[in-house]
């Protein structure tokens, strides 16, 4: 989105884009990663070519059908309803099928829950037993479990495709605004396999972007918040047909009262392998490690209900293209020097409860 040399109206940004600002951070030069991040050895196996048709995944006209889809749910106005992507580790199953649990509004159970833009979910399974992984399906507000492969197939442990053994990982195409259970399968002999505990609740939405970094007494000057589209600097390139396998088209969405600058800052080599790679997650890392940083993307403030703000510069939300081990930094647009954020794209790590 925001990319004036664009095919569709509407359009996913790049990720890597004209260099804007080169920052060098806490004399850490020597042990920088290189920006070069496509290099067989630095691409997670997720976005190996093998991974995927990848002349399918990129067919433009499948593409476009994305960024209608994404178009859809801005028009509609469900793209500015969706809550913040949450993974919950060993969840009550009260809480998770009581009103707590629901994504819709527990007054009105008929009304269906926002859905937003199409998105990517890898995650791997580092439990001891095999699991099963399925959609919370609304059926007239009571939540339904069907397989995330095939939502005709319930329960979920029936569709072969939607079990994945230890050591394996899945990518799900999936929406904004679904939610998602893990389960443990248990064998009971014979072969069979019974759904067990949740281990994972999944909810895909939007990665927002928070003063995590920036101090409890973090201001943002009234001047700053006017926010004009700046004439030169923040130039994009052309939009890329040509994406790795298992691209993660992500919504980042600006949750600060201040515009900001999100910055491309390298990759995580430590999470290239599901296997060994630590269990962290998207905002578990600190924001000092990246050598130099690229613009990428501008959040502003402006919750405009227009058609079209997404494609605006004050716009909060943008739709980016990116992959795991990626780092992204945010900075105040009216001072780069105050780091307020960083995300480090991600799996999700399916692991046991405790007994």
């Amino acid at each position: 989105i925001k990319n004036r040399e664009s095919r569709a109206p509407s359009t996913m940004r790049p990720l890597l884009l004209s260099t804007f600002l080169v920052f060098a951070l806490s004399g850490d030069a020597p042990a920088c990663p290189h920006m070069r991040w496509d290099t067989i050895a630095n691409v997670p196996t997720e976005h190996h070519d093998e991974a995927c048709n990848r002349v399918a995944a990129n067919d433009p006209e499948r593409i476009d059908r994305i960024l209608q889809q994404l178009q859809a749910s801005v028009h509609s106005g469900s793209a500015r309803q969706l809550k913040d992507e949450k993974t919950w580790y060993c969840p009550n199953e009260d809480e998770v099928f009581g009103d707590q649990g629901r994504n819709n509004d527990p007054s009105n159970p008929n009304e269906k829950p926002p859905v937003g833009p199409p998105s990517r979910w890898i995650f791997a399974n580092r439990a001891r037993t095999p699991v099963v992984v399925s959609w919370i399906r609304n059926v007239k507000g009571e939540n339904v479990e069907v397989s995330a492969l095939n939502p005709d197939i319930s329960p979920a442990h029936h569709d072969p495709r939607a079990i994945i053994q230890p050591g394996e990982w899945q990518s799900l195409s999936v929406f904004l605004g679904h939610i998602f259970h893990v389960r443990e399968l248990i064998s009971i002999g014979g072969g069979e396999l019974v759904p067990g505990r949740i281990l994972v609740r999944h909810r895909a939405g939007p990665t927002p972007i928070k003063n995590r970094f920036g101090g409890p007494n973090l201001e943002c000057p009234v001047q700053a918040i006017v926010d004009p589209e700046p004439t030169d600097g923040f130039d994009r390139v052309p939009f890329d047909y040509n994406r790795r396998c298992n691209a993660l088209f992500q919504m980042f969405t600006n949750r600060m009262h201040c515009p900001v600058d999100v910055y491309y800052a390298g990759f995580d080599a430590a999470r290239t392998d599901s296997k060994t790679a630590p269990m962290g997650g998207k905002n578990e890392t600190a924001p000092l490690n990246s050598c130099e940083e690229r613009f990428s993307f501008h959040l502003g403030v402006n919750p405009s209900s227009r058609p079209d703000y997404m494609d605006a510069w004050d716009s909060p939300v943008a739709y980016e293209a990116t992959y795991l081990t990626h780092k992204f930094v945010a900075r105040l647009h009216h001072d780069h020097n105050i780091i307020v954020d960083e995300i480090v794209m991600d799996r999700t790590y399916i692991q046991d409860c405790p007994d």
